[in-house]
């Protein structure tokens, strides 16, 4: 344009050259694996120490810095590998568009899901703009510690607040591997009752199984005041190890005299006579075993101990209708007595007195 306002275009065909301006890419970022919040530039080099997690779904970013970037023609997207390049088709990524991590790059997001059951092989995430790949990391893949709970039960399923050391505690085991659904377990049980060395069993949970019952059996040796422990140690189907316990007081209970009689050849005995036979029954329940049970005879200071009996092992029994009285089972238990002249007219008395292997006792 000149003074007078004329004009002249000149047009130059293939001045200059538009060029795609560098990028630089940064990522994959796992949330949940990698550190958090991430700035969207730097990634520790290496594998990560943390593992993918599978059965659960993880966020992946990638960011990306470009002046001129096109979110269209340049969006980038995710695949999952195996270490010989193949996809992990079981695997569900979820395109999420752009987030905001850097406000001077350019960050894309995606929703992957690996799935439970996946073996431990590590993966690669990759990341391709218009079939080009720009980034690559490689991870482990995690195997989760399984869920372990303890409860100790009667034979009816009802829970314990103590335990009694009698045989009827079960312990509910409850096993759950998330991430390896189905699968079994091997490991260790022990058990420890105060005073007692820790006994140590096998224990196996059977693929597909949520629970197991196991039936404790009741210490032989003497027990004493104190907790039980039971300790259960586990190991999944990748030899994640999972670890419960459980602590309950232990009630010792002294064996219950619930019924006792006194019996002759002709029915209920109200009294001794010297050289006559009387039959002392009772019904003892015990929930350890029993020491001993004895009966005595006592009058003025004087005692004497009646021997056990058993039927068949003398001419003469108590009579059908009085030791009908006491259930014929095993907590039934007999003895003879037979008053000497150490004993004069008057009043005795007669009492058992039963005592289990912790020492407790009734009478």
């Amino acid at each position: 344009v000149d003074v007078s306002q004329a004009t002249t275009v000149l047009e130059q065909r293939g001045a200059l050259n538009i060029l795609n301006a560098p990028s630089t890419w940064f990522g994959p970022h796992v949330d949940g694996v990698d550190a958090s919040p991430w700035s969207g530039v730097t990634l520790p080099p290496g594998v990560p120490l943390n593992g993918l997690p599978r059965g659960a779904t993880s966020e992946v970013t990638a960011c990306v810095s470009d002046v001129d970037h096109d979110p269209v023609g340049e969006a980038p997207t995710l695949s999952i590998l195996r270490r010989n390049g193949a996809e992990v088709e079981e695997s569900e990524v979820t395109h999420l568009g752009e987030v905001d991590v850097n406000p001077s790059l350019s960050c894309t997001a995606w929703n992957v899901t690996l799935p439970a059951g996946l073996p431990l092989d590590d993966l690669d995430y990759a990341v391709h703009v218009a079939d080009e790949e720009r980034l690559r990391r490689r991870f482990t893949v995690a195997d989760e510690v399984p869920l372990l709970t303890l409860s100790l039960q009667d034979e009816g399923g009802t829970e314990l607040v103590r335990a009694r050391g009698d045989g009827s505690e079960v312990l509910h085991i409850t096993y759950r591997d998330l991430d390896d659904p189905g699968t079994g377990a091997v490991g260790d049980l022990i058990v420890t009752w105060p005073g007692q060395a820790s006994r140590v069993l096998p224990l196996q949970i059977m693929a597909g199984a949520l629970h197991a019952n196991v039936t404790l059996d009741a210490p032989i040796n003497p027990l004493e005041e104190g907790d039980l422990h039971v300790e259960v140690d586990l190991a999944g189907a990748h030899g994640a190890s999972a670890m419960a316990s459980l602590v309950r007081d232990v009630l010792l209970t002294p064996p219950s005299i619930e019924l006792a009689v006194l019996c002759d050849e002709r029915g209920a005995a109200e009294e001794l006579r010297f050289g006559m036979e009387v039959w002392f029954g009772a019904r003892v329940i015990s929930s350890r075993p029993l020491q001993e049970a004895v009966v005595t005879i006592e009058q003025e200071g004087w005692r004497s101990t009646a021997p056990s009996w058993t039927a068949g092992e003398t001419d003469t029994a108590p009579s059908p209708s009085c030791a009908s009285q006491i259930p014929d089972d095993e907590h039934a238990m007999w003895f003879r007595l037979r008053p000497d002249r150490a004993f004069v007219n008057g009043e005795a008395s007669v009492g058992l007195r039963a005592t289990d292997i912790d020492g407790a006792s009734s009478r």
